[in-house]
């Protein structure tokens, strides 16, 4: 099974779409999506987050977001269907540690299931991913969000042939120790 580690803030949304949804809402007098501006996604990120799945229509995801400690799985289904993201892929959350180490939140959902033969991690912040997740991790930014080239990077990383990189690189840097 292909996994995605999920956030949500700095990932499917951005500090431009807080801003525009706050000038729409303030100057315009417009509603958008109802919530407050916090809960909104940009939908910019998610149709870019989108196309990933319906390259891998495989893929599952599960919620590594601080948002799966704050909204029930149900309410957190609605909102990203409400952007056109097909919820049904959404298999789940990782556990939640007091430290915040979300590279040690997702290896323990890791050791939990071990029928995941791939995955990537997307998260604008490192909390410890990079350490313990490396080459799978795919850093955005709090400032653009999931952009066009993150998505790309996740289709090259969710690739068999980036697997076999991957395995070999490991292979390889063994034998040097």
């Amino acid at each position: 099974m292909k996994v995605i580690f999920l956030d949500f803030d700095g990932v499917l949304n951005s500090q431009g779409s807080f801003l525009y949804e706050d000038n729409r809402r303030n100057k315009h007098k417009e509603q958008g999506v109802k919530g407050s501006v916090s809960e909104t996604l940009c939908n910019v990120c998610t149709a870019n987050f989108q196309n990933v799945l319906d390259v891998y229509p495989q893929v599952k995801v599960v919620l590594s977001t601080t948002w799966r400690e704050l909204y029930e799985m149900d309410w957190l289904k609605q909102k990203l269907e409400s952007y056109h993201i097909d919820s049904t892929r959404v298999i789940g959350r990782t556990p939640s540690r007091r430290d915040g180490d979300r590279g040690r939140e997702i290896q323990q959902w890791l050791d939990e299931n071990k029928n995941v033969t791939q995955y990537i991690v997307i998260d604008d912040n490192d909390w410890g991913i990079s350490a313990i997740h490396g080459e799978r991790f795919i850093h955005t930014t709090w400032a653009g969000g999931f952009t066009y080239d993150h998505r790309t990077e996740a289709i090259k990383k969710l690739a068999n042939s980036f697997k076999e990189w991957l395995e070999n690189k490991t292979v390889k840097e063994r034998k040097i120790k």
